[in-house]
């Protein structure tokens, strides 16, 4: 007979033996939740875990909710290294369920219904170790797959305490895992923290250096530059031209030319073709700036090849007044006014005379070009760090699924 040995396939140096395995009651004490709502408050001193307060990331979000310190709440308190652990989900996703929360500080957290405590015996099991265990999703699978439900999944404590896990004997070997998760988790919320900084100075600028509709003049303006902003009526300085409608049975499965529409900008990713020959100006090529009219509206530079763009896209074609770039940004910051007159009932959008009417401030053109490189640098710089994060949270969950048995 064949004993299977339980040995992950990425392992620090040093560290040969093979794993044990064991069940999930025998990594300590544990104790359920029970109802606290009626304790809720916004000023008490405790804050409360309950379903909301899980993520997808395996962090603590804060609701707000927080109970005062009576007889009920402090047999409900959670210590540092405890595990808090959720039983239910909202959906049938199964995205929350089974997650765990790392406690980091103790009295600082209670525990509503519907999460389990998890006080582990630290001689043998590393707090961060177990934690990074049990959200891995090649582990939290064990769960979901045992939870049941309709609308909201659940599982039950009874069921969860005897599932399996594999895990290192040595203590030494958990803390070289747990600790190498810990700095890569680290690493990633810095990583988070600079693109949300990044996204607030955009925001920012945005609001600043374009003029207000009672100024004459941004907030912020670039070093060099004075003077007021002259307002122009949109549609005497660009041209709007709209998109071709199709007939259902004109868009192909495969063709000459992608068919761009609106969906494609954001999740929807199957594309149509088509075959049809048109005059150029149906036709959108890469650094072309659009428009999308209906039920999303927003600017894009289209980055992709050569395709035709649908009805509910405009391509505008400036006049030597404007500047791309600076254009595109304009028409970011003017997003809540561009589109506070909307038509349709079933399928929102703002109509081509709408737009076309829009005043407009806008500075010289050395002006614009300087606000456009200014702009377009931040967007380089969030795009930058957009991939830097995926890389960061791909690595991590390449080495969970290979860490770990």
């Amino acid at each position: 007979m064949i004993t299977k040995k339980y040995i992950p396939q990425i392992r620090f140096k040093g560290f040969d033996e093979d794993w044990a395995v064991q069940s999930m009651e025998g990594f300590g004490s544990s104790v359920g939740g029970t109802s606290l709502e009626s304790e809720f408050t916004t000023t008490g001193k405790y804050k409360v875990i309950s379903i909301g307060s899980y993520s997808k990331n395996s962090t603590y979000t804060d609701q707000g909710i927080r109970v005062p310190e009576n007889e009920k709440t402090r047999k409900k308190i959670l210590n540092k290294n405890d595990l808090a652990m959720v039983l239910n989900d909202k959906t049938l996703a199964g995205n929350i369920i089974g997650r765990a929360l790392l406690i980091d500080e103790d009295e600082k957290y209670v525990f509503n219904q519907r999460t389990q405590r998890l006080i582990l015996n630290q001689q043998k099991y590393y707090p961060k170790f177990i934690y990074q265990m049990l959200n891995a999703n090649n582990i939290r699978e064990k769960i979901v797959k045992s939870s049941q439900g309709n609308t909201q999944i659940y599982v039950n404590w009874s069921g969860v305490k005897s599932l399996t896990y594999s895990l290192p004997n040595s203590l030494q070997e958990q803390t070289a895992i747990g600790n190498l998760f810990q700095n890569i988790d680290q690493t990633i919320a810095l990583q988070r923290r600079q693109y949300e900084q990044t996204q607030t100075l955009k925001k920012s600028l945005l609001g600043k250096m374009f003029p207000q509709a009672n100024q004459s003049q941004p907030d912020i303006r670039l070093k060099s530059f004075s003077g007021d902003w002259v307002e122009y009526r949109l549609g005497d300085i660009a041209n709007l031209i709209n998109g071709r409608a199709y007939k259902q049975d004109e868009l192909l499965d495969s063709g000459k030319y992608p068919v761009l529409r609106v969906g494609n900008f954001n999740t929807n990713t199957h594309w149509y073709y088509s075959d049809l020959e048109l005059d150029d100006k149906f036709y959108v090529n890469q650094g072309d700036l659009l428009y999308t009219w209906a039920t999303i509206f927003a600017p894009y530079l289209w980055s992709g090849n050569k395709a035709i763009y649908h009805y509910h896209i405009w391509k505008l074609d400036l006049t030597c007044s404007l500047d791309k770039l600076f254009t595109f940004h304009l028409l970011k910051a003017e997003e809540v006014s561009l589109t506070s007159n909307t038509n349709g009932s079933t399928m929102i959008h703002v109509t081509k005379g709408e737009m076309e009417n829009k005043k407009i401030k806008i500075p010289s053109i050395e002006e614009q070009k300087a606000i456009g490189k200014l702009l377009k640098q931040l967007d380089d710089t969030l795009t930058l760090q957009t991939k830097q994060l995926k890389t960061l949270e791909n690595l991590k969950k390449a080495l969970l699924a290979k860490m770990f048995v």
